[in-house]
């Protein structure tokens, strides 16, 4: 039995096939060498990830990516640095660079990224993430935090969608 479906969308890629798109090192070709890996494997449409780092590394990777243009990569998504500082819902990201989440600091990121930004995962325990979400993106996910469910509950009422 041969089953066909029109291809998945994958929110979430920092890298595929040896190829890692958090490492300022990586080269146009090594990304299109991941997209067409990822194409062999039914993802049609993909969000790169870059997570928690200095604004330089950020902006070089973006930059790699912004030059590897491809249909099947639709934006950014930045996860982090607006994430929570606590170890465990931290994870593998590096604490020296989690910043509280700003306006400023985001517009800086997404010019830095042409644009392309689309995802942001943020904490909703971190002042402003509920109050004032940046604006200029087309969708925020909450993440990375260890509050309890009703504190994180009671945030999360208060977090507001864009569309870009």
């Amino acid at each position: 039995m041969q089953i066909e479906f029109p291809g998945f969308f994958d929110l979430q890629v920092n890298g595929f096939g040896g190829v890692d798109f958090n490492s300022p090192l990586t080269t146009p070709e090594e990304v299109h060498r991941a997209i067409e890996q990822l194409r062999w494997r039914g993802v049609t449409r993909f969000l790169p990830t870059l997570g928690t780092s200095s604004f330089e590394r950020f902006a070089r990777c973006a930059k790699t990516l912004i030059q590897t243009p491809h249909p099947a990569m639709v934006g950014l998504h930045m996860e982090g640095p607006y994430i929570s500082p606590e170890d465990g819902a931290r994870g593998a990201h590096p604490r020296e660079y989690v910043v509280a989440a700003s306006r400023d600091d985001f517009l800086r990121r997404q010019e830095a990224a042409a644009g392309r930004i689309k995802l942001v995962t943020l904490a909703e325990i971190l002042p402003m993430a509920s109050t004032q979400p940046p604006r200029y993106v087309g969708l925020q996910t909450a993440g990375r935090v260890t509050a309890d469910w009703n504190a994180a509950d009671c945030r999360l009422s208060n977090l507001k969608v864009f569309n870009a």
